[in-house]
């Protein structure tokens, strides 16, 4: 079973075992600069065909809308926006570490039901807005943010495996966790971290507290 978006293909997930009677679902991801358009994801599959297997496809409808995304002013330290020479290796070396993390699939769900949020508060700024970061357009929000005005306990929001825990030169104290078929979630700028590395966890397991490392405007969790 495959699922592809537009060239690129997506981890399907078998949601039980039964060898003849199997549901899939997969996550078909959208890039948030993407223009509005009418698509579709392709299905693919293979059936028994007198002692063969032939390949079955169909396609499923998909309209992509714009975002609507705003656009926020930032003052941050100036460093984290235009670093040193002396941290680029640094830099370069984080950005290698976490493509080889995303880059690596894992074939178990670790997962079982609903996410919960990683901390009880409300969201100050979504998913996709534009981030003018002292004066200077840098780019997209590639997450969203939470409000943690002082330092409170971050959860896991569902079965995971610790993949990184460690200070990154950007995002500060940071945590990100493989929930198994392509699925990661990220918490940044955290003060203090209490999970590690090939760490198992379950619904609610304390992460570490939420902060304002690395390139932070104020304490938040950037999730």
């Amino acid at each position: 079973m495959k699922a592809v978006f537009e060239g690129t293909e997506f981890p399907v997930i078998p949601l039980s075992n039964e060898a003849d009677n199997v549901d899939y679902d997969a996550f078909v991801v959208i890039p948030f600069n993407s223009p509005p358009r009418h698509s579709v994801v392709e299905i693919k599959w293979n059936e028994p065909d007198g002692g063969l297997r032939k390949e079955k496809q169909t396609a499923v409808p998909v309209e992509v809308i714009d975002g609507n995304y705003r656009s926020e002013k930032l003052t941050v330290d100036g460093k984290k926006i235009d670093p040193p020479k002396k941290v680029l290796k640094r830099i370069l070396a984080e950005q290698k570490e976490i493509g080889a993390i995303y880059r690596k699939i894992g074939k178990e769900k670790l997962w079982s039901g609903p996410f919960i949020l990683p901390l009880d508060s409300e969201i100050t700024s979504p998913f996709g807005n534009k981030r003018v970061y002292n004066g200077k357009m840098n780019g997209f929000h590639q997450g969203l943010d939470l409000r943690a005005r002082t330092p409170v306990p971050v959860r896991s929001p569902e079965g995971a495996r610790v993949v990184l825990a460690k200070d990154l030169y950007f995002t500060g104290g940071t945590v990100i966790l493989d929930h198994g078929y392509g699925l990661f979630t990220v918490y940044a700028h955290m003060s203090r971290l209490d999970v590690k590395k090939g760490d198992r966890l379950e619904k609610g397991k304390v992460l570490g507290l939420s902060g304002a490392t690395g390139r932070a405007s104020g304490p938040h969790l950037h999730w």
